[in-house]
Parts: structure tokens; sequence; C-alpha cells
């Protein structure tokens, strides 16, 4: 397992098993292994074995083992240095490798992993291998490293994985982002195997901080409950070993914050201040700091989640996971995040029917001026172009053009059909997009979650490196038309991911809708500290002459809204009044559409559903049929119609 509170009075009988199983290519399950980013890994060959190391190698790998064991790890590297000069020894690299990662040498442990694997391609060793590798932020190099250990483990017919490259495996996917169920599923597998209750223990702390950034650690509450009471039992047990049970306690204390609606973070920070010695304390406070910022980001307070991530980082415990989750979750939720680029594969796809109009200058001169005919508001025209594009042939991006100009003259219909012939030519993320929007505008919920997870699907095959935010904010759509929790859980966490990956109007666009989620479950203000974070964050950029003039920000209204939910005083005529100003009748109506949304959703926060339900049918009677906001709110009024019925059906 990743090493925590190693006292090393206790180490010698371990590091002896370690080097004995390591020697024989065996798994030593009980044997820690060093505590623990993005070229492809090159797997290091099978190797040549290890000639049967001399009586004098043996003797110094046993007294390095005992020394090291007494707490003298620099002076068992030493005596692993003098060895090593003399032959080479897998199990000399393998356990100089170890003892390096313990003294904070990464780059010498990195070498000597490699020249352990170089010799003897074994499960230890790509374990060990892959934990350095993420002590140096090498995730993605650490990730393929447990997948090997992992498939080598299989092919020896082993069918128990072993618990430490899972944990490895769970802690690399998390740092990269984006994929939280897998590393939620590495973790949870680690735990189905750990037979070490603390071990155990903190498989589910680390489960509950996956769901915690998705604002559903209800998924993790029982397994965390489970392991903290299987910990908890084990210490009266311990109790002849008073070292180890200080190190068992700790853990239960952090889940028993966890799972507690009363304890104050302050009382867990003062349990980590009263360890006996400094490391103790600031492993302890490192851990303590991580976890409350955990908590404080699954109630969406990310301004004091921010402050306790980085009083983690600060206690400079290198060699904890909970020092790396803070470091990669500070990174990944707060870092300034650049506009996307249009990577090259969102239009790529299968292409069974591309080849009758190919992409010459001549079209994409054709299409250009389409395009420009569109952003002017002159619709019409350019669908008169692309309709003579595509009289010469079908052409995926003429369709594809075509769909959204349909889409911007509200003939959802038309627009929807161009779609599916865009699909039908080419499976891109950015058509099954599009095709999941007009089909949510249809209210075929279920049908448009599946174009954006079909999207999602192709950027995974593709590897992109960064998630598309069109196809996470479309399935957190879906998902909020869909109405249940579930659903509206994974939409928060898509969100979520989302907001990280946009521009910042598109994050606080994003936001607004994670406030509605809630607001839904009357838990608004539950959100209301992570909207004013994101106005906080991006409020001075949007709030510029330039950015209000169009040339940055093309939505105004979304620090309007964001205002009106954060003041209960400010009242809705301050909304509706904003949107009748515009003179442009088409942008009027959206705009009512939106305030009218946001209004409703405030009063459904408030516990007035029949306001709410006022506001809805305002919005829905704007008629502004390509408005998100009219899209949620049809689905909304879905809910509260549902609602009033399971009312009744209960009286």
């Amino acid at each position: 397992m990743l090493l925590r509170f190693l006292t090393f009075p206790c180490l010698a009988a371990v590091m002896a098993a370690a080097w004995i199983a390591a020697a024989r290519g065996q798994t030593a399950t009980n044997a820690p292994a060093a505590p623990s980013t993005n070229a492809p890994i090159t797997a290091p060959g099978a190797g040549k074995q290890e000639k049967q190391p001399s009586a004098e190698g043996v003797a110094a790998l046993k007294k390095a083992a005992d020394v090291a064991g007494k707490g003298d790890v620099k002076g068992a590297v030493q005596i692993l240095d003098a060895a090593l000069a003399k032959e080479e020894l897998f199990t000399g690299y393998y356990l100089r490798g170890r003892f390096k990662h313990l003294l904070g040498d990464f780059t010498g442990a990195l070498a000597d992993a490699d020249k352990a694997i170089a010799m003897r391609r074994t499960l230890r060793a790509l374990d060990l291998r892959g934990h350095i590798l993420l002590d140096l932020k090498r995730f993605r190099e650490s990730q393929q490293c447990f997948e090997l250990a992992l498939a080598l483990q299989e092919r020896s017919g082993n069918k128990m994985l072993d618990p430490s490259c899972l944990q490895g495996l769970g802690i690399a996917v998390y740092c990269q982002g984006g994929n939280d169920q897998l590393a939620l599923e590495y973790f949870q597998q680690a735990m189905e195997i750990e037979s070490v209750p603390k071990e155990r223990l903190y498989n589910a702390l680390y489960s509950w901080s996956v769901c915690a950034r998705a604002s559903s650690v209800s998924r993790a509450k029982e397994m965390l409950t489970e392991a903290v009471a299987k910990a908890r039992s084990t210490q009266s047990e311990e109790a002849s070993a008073p070292s180890d049970t200080a190190s068992t306690a700790w853990p239960v204390i952090i889940g028993e914050f966890l799972l507690s609606e009363k304890e104050l973070p302050a009382r867990l920070l003062e349990k980590a201040q009263a360890a006996k010695d400094e490391k103790t304390r600031k492993d302890q406070l490192c851990e303590a700091n991580y976890y409350i910022a955990m908590k404080y980001l699954d109630f969406g307070v990310e301004d004091l989640a921010k402050k306790h991530l980085q009083a983690a980082v600060d206690t400079q415990a290198l060699d904890l996971v909970e020092h790396k989750l803070a470091t990669a979750e500070l990174e990944m939720l707060f870092s300034p995040v650049a506009p996307l680029r249009e990577p090259a594969h969102l239009h790529m796809g299968q292409r069974p029917n591309d080849d009758a109009a190919p992409l010459t200058e001549e079209v994409k001169a054709e299409l250009s001026k389409a395009a420009e005919a569109s952003g002017a508001h002159r619709h019409a025209e350019a669908i008169k172009i692309l309709d003579a594009v595509l009289a010469r042939g079908d052409n995926y991006f003429a369709v594809y053009s075509r769909a959204w100009t349909r889409w911007h003259q509200e003939d959802v219909d038309g627009a929807l059909k161009d779609a599916d012939k865009a699909v039908a030519m080419r499976q891109s993320v950015r058509a099954l997009c599009m095709q999941g929007r007009f089909l949510l505008a249809k209210g075929r919920y279920k049908e448009g979650l599946e174009s954006y997870s079909r999207a999602m699907a192709i950027q995974e095959l593709a590897k992109a490196s960064l998630p598309d935010q069109r196809s996470l904010l479309g399935a957190a759509e879906a998902l909020y038309c869909a109405g249940d929790v579930e659903s509206a859980n994974r939409a928060i966490h898509y969100l979520n991911l989302a907001k990280r990956y946009a521009i910042a109007e598109d994050r606080l666009h994003a936001t607004h809708v994670i406030w509605c989620l809630y607001a839904r479950n009357r838990l608004g203000n539950r959100a209301k500290s992570l909207l004013e974070a994101t106005l906080a964050h991006a409020g001075p950029t949007l709030r510029t002459d330039e950015a209000m003039q169009g040339k940055q920000f093309r939505n105004p209204w979304l620090i309007v809204v964001a205002e009106f939910i954060l003041n209960p005083e400010m009242k809705p005529e301050r909304l509706t009044d904003a949107a009748k100003e515009e003179t442009d009748l088409r942008l009027r109506k959206h705009l009512l559409c939106k305030m009218y949304y946001y209004i409703a959703m405030r009063y459904r926060n408030e516990l007035k559903d029949e306001m709410a339900e006022k506001n809805l049918r305002l919005a829905i009677d704007t008629q502004a049929l390509t408005a998100t906001e009219y899209t949620l709110a049809q689905a909304e009024l879905a809910v509260i119609a549902k609602e009033r019925d399971e009312s009744a059906k209960a009286k």
C-alpha cells in the first residue's frame, strides 16, 4: 500500500519479506509500496534474468533491510551502493529504488526501478515505478505502468488483482481529471480486495472524495460507513501495538468527520494538531485540510474548499496521497482556463456517404459566404447558398451548416432533419452534439442524451486531452431534463466538468444551471457560494467595457441573473425590464424566456411553486424555441406536474 505513517521500528521484517518476495518475482501483499503526467510509456522488455546473487550480495541485501528497519534509510542506500558496484542485483535495485523514494529522491528512485524492471519485470517493480511516477506528476505514464502490472498479474493466472496497483490506478486517473467514474471503480475494486482495514478505509475515503467532486457523496456514504466500522473494530485488537493503533485511529477520525453532519472542521484540525511528533502532525494536517476541502466542495463552497486545499499543499507532506490529490484538485478547479480551440477530431468520424461533393476550394468559399450571411442574421440568404452547394452533391459541412442555420431560423424540425443527415454521413462529435441539442428541444431527452454520450465516446477513442464542453453541457442538460435525482447528480458532475474547461461566460452559465438543479430540490443556498466564487472569478473579465460591447462577452444578462440569484432583495421586474429594453425582437424574446425561467427557479427554491409555474409558462409562451432555458422550462413544468400528481396520490 501507499506509505503513510511509516514507523521504522517495524520496517525490518516488512522489508525482509519484500526483498525476498521481489527476488522470487512474487507479490508481497503486506509490504508497503513506495508512496506515490504524459508521454506514452515504453514498457521495459522482459530483460535478462538476474544471476544467482553471491553470498556477499545476499548478506548485503539483508544488512540493508536491517539498517533501514532501524531508521537509517540513508545508510541502507550506501550499503546497496557498495553492493551494486560489485554485481548487478535485481533486488538491490528494487530496494534501493524504494529507499530513495522514501528519501524523496524521485529521479534516482525511478532510475533504479527502471534498472530492476530491465532485469526482471515483476508486479512489485512495476508497482514501485507507478508510484514514483505519481510523485513526479507524470500521471498518464503512471496509469499505463499500473495497467501493465495488472495485465502481467492476469496473464500469470492470478485472478485476485493487486490492491496497491488498483489504488495507484485510481489516483492516476483522479489526478488527470475527466474520468471520475473510472477512478471511483478502481478505488472500489481496491477496497473490495484489500484485507488491511486501515487501507480499506483509505480507499473508501478516496471514493468519497471522487463523489464529492460531483456533489453526490450519498453514493459513497454506505461504503465509507462500513469501512469506518470495520477499522474501528480492529482498534481494540491492536492495543498492544500503540504506534499502529494511532495510525489506524486517525483515518477513522477522518471518516467519522465526513459522515457527521455536526462536527466542525476546526475540531478535526485540533485533532490533527494533537499528534505527538512533527512528521505525524504535518501528515495529519495535510489529510485533515484535504478532506475538509472536499466536504466544502460537496456543499458547493468553492472559496473555502480552495483555502483548505492550499493549506493541504502547503504542509509539503509530499509522500501522502492527499497531497497529490489536493494539488491536482487545485489545478483542475481553480487554474484559469484559456478558451479552447476547435480540435481537429471534433469533425472527424465515419464518412460512408461523404464523397459525392469533396471539400474543394470553391465549396470552401461558398461555405464561408453562407457562414458570413448567417452570422449577419441573413439566414434565408445562407440557406440559398447551402442549397446550391448541396444541389451538386451531398457534403457533410454543407448539411451541418444548413442544420444550424435552420435552427437559428427556429425551424427546429428542418434543423433536426439536417442534423440526422449529417450524423448519417459522419458520426463526429460536433454533428452528434448538434443532433442532441435539437432532440432536447423536441422533448426527446433520452435520445438527446444518447447522442451526447456517443459524442463523448468518440472523444474517448480519439484520446482527447480535454473533454469537449458542448458534449458535457449537452449531457448535463439532457440529464437535468430527465428529472430524477440520480440524473440530476450526474448533471451536476458534467456541469462542473464543463465549467472547468469553458470560457468565462460559459463557466458562469453552467454555474447558473447548477444552481437551478439545487433549487429544484430547495437547496439553492448550497450552490450560492459556488455561484459567488464563479462570478468573482469571471466577473472582472466580463464587466469590462470591451466585453460588454460584445467583443469578448456576448451575454451581459448572465451577470444580471447571477446578481438576481444572489440578492433576495432584487425584484423579478429588474430582470424582465432589462430584457424588454432589447430592440432586436428575436433577441428580446430569448432574453425574456431566460429571465422568466430563472425567476421561476428562484421561486422553486423558496417553495413558491405556484409562482414558479406561472413564470415557467411565461418562459414557454415566448416561443424562444432555440433557447436552452426554453427546453429547461418545459422539463421543469413536467417535474412540477409529476410532483403534484405524487402529492395527490399520497393524500
